[in-house]
C-alpha cells in the first residue's frame, strides 16, 4: 500500500523543481478583494474578533472537559498562529496566509505543466481565479453543486464563482454536485484540486474518479492528520479534516493503480498524490 509521506515545504520544492506561480502579482486583486479573502478565511479584526467570544463559550458548554484540558494549547496557538500564518518578515501579500496557500497550490499544478486542470469545491472563486491567473495557457474547470445547503461551506448560487466571473477570467464553471457527476463526460485532465465536500463519501468519490481522469497528479485540500500536526490545532481541526484524511488512506488501501507517490506538505493542509505520468 502506497503510503502518505510527510515532507516539508522545501523538500518538496527541490524534489520536484517547484517554480513558484504567483497569482497576486499583477494587482488584478484588489484592495476589497483581499479583505474578503481575509474574511472568508478567519481573519478579521481585534474589534469583530472580540464577537467569537461567544463562539468559544458554547463550544465550552458542549465539550468542557476537551477545553480545560486544551486550554494552554489554544492560548499558544492562538498567539503562535497569527504570527506563522499571517504574517512574514518579506511583508509580500504572497508570503502571507491564506495567500501563501495559493501560491503553494498553484506552483503545485503547475509541475504537471497542465493544458487542463479541474477544481472540485468552487466556493466564491478564489482558488480557480488564483490557478487560472497563475496558469494563463491553461483550460480551468471548476465543479459545484448550485444548491451548497448542507455542505462544509453554505454559498448562495449567486457567490459561487462570483470572483472570477467579476474579473471575466475563462474559468469554466460546472453545476453539479460531483458525487452524482458523470466523470466520463469531461476529457482528460492533467492535474485535479480535490476541495468539495469534506464528508468521507464525497471525499473518497471525488479521489476515484479524479484518479480515473487525472493524468499527472491530484491535490486534496484540508488534509490534516490530527489536531496534533503542524497547521492543526485545537479549534480549527474538525471532522472535514479528519474524514478527508481517512478518505485518502481508504483510497490509497483500495485503488493503488495510476498512483506512484503521496505527500503531506508539513505547515500546510495539502496533500498531493503522484500519478505514474508526471
Amino acid at each position: 500500500m502506497i503510503k502518505v509521506k510527510n515532507i516539508s515545504v522545501d523538500q518538496f520544492k527541490e524534489k520536484f523543481k517547484l517554480k513558484e506561480l504567483n497569482p497576486f502579482s499583477n494587482n488584478i486583486f484588489s484592495a476589497e478583494d483581499i479583505k474578503k479573502i481575509r474574511q472568508d478565511y478567519g481573519i478579521i479584526d481585534v474589534s469583530t474578533k472580540l464577537k467569537t467570544i461567544p463562539d468559544l463559550i458554547s463550544l465550552f458548554i458542549k465539550e468542557p472537559l476537551r477545553i480545560i484540558k486544551s486550554l494552554p494549547k489554544i492560548i499558544k496557538v492562538h498567539f503562535s498562529g497569527i504570527k506563522q500564518f499571517y504574517y512574514s518578515k518579506s511583508h509580500q501579500l504572497k508570503d502571507t496566509y491564506p495567500f501563501s496557500d495559493y501560491v503553494l497550490k498553484a506552483s503545485i499544478l503547475g509541475i504537471s505543466k497542465p493544458k487542463k486542470i479541474l477544481e472540485i469545491g468552487t466556493a466564491r472563486g478564489w482558488g480557480s481565479t488564483a490557478f487560472q491567473l497563475a496558469l494563463p495557457d491553461c483550460i480551468c474547470y471548476t465543479m459545484s453543486p448550485k444548491n451548497t445547503r448542507g455542505a462544509n461551506n453554505e454559498l448562495p448560487q449567486a457567490e459561487i464563482g462570483k470572483a472570477f466571473r467579476k474579473k471575466k477570467l475563462p474559468v469554466k464553471q460546472i453545476w453539479s454536485d460531483s458525487y452524482t457527476f458523470d466523470f466520463n463526460s469531461i476529457a482528460k485532465v492533467d492535474a485535479s484540486f480535490i476541495d468539495g465536500n469534506h464528508k468521507y463519501k464525497w471525499v473518497y468519490s471525488d479521489l476515484v474518479n479524479c484518479n480515473r481522469i487525472t493524468k499527472k497528479l491530484i491535490i486534496v485540500d484540508d488534509y490534516i492528520p490530527s489536531a496534533n500536526s503542524p497547521r492543526g490545532n485545537v479549534l480549527d481541526w474538525g471532522w472535514w479534516n479528519q474524514e478527508t484524511v481517512k478518505a485518502v488512506y481508504d483510497f490509497l488501501k483500495s485503488n493503488p493503480k495510476g498512483i506512484k507517490e503521496a505527500y503531506w506538505i508539513k505547515n500546510t493542509c495539502i496533500c498531493v498524490l503522484i500519478k505514474n505520468d508526471l
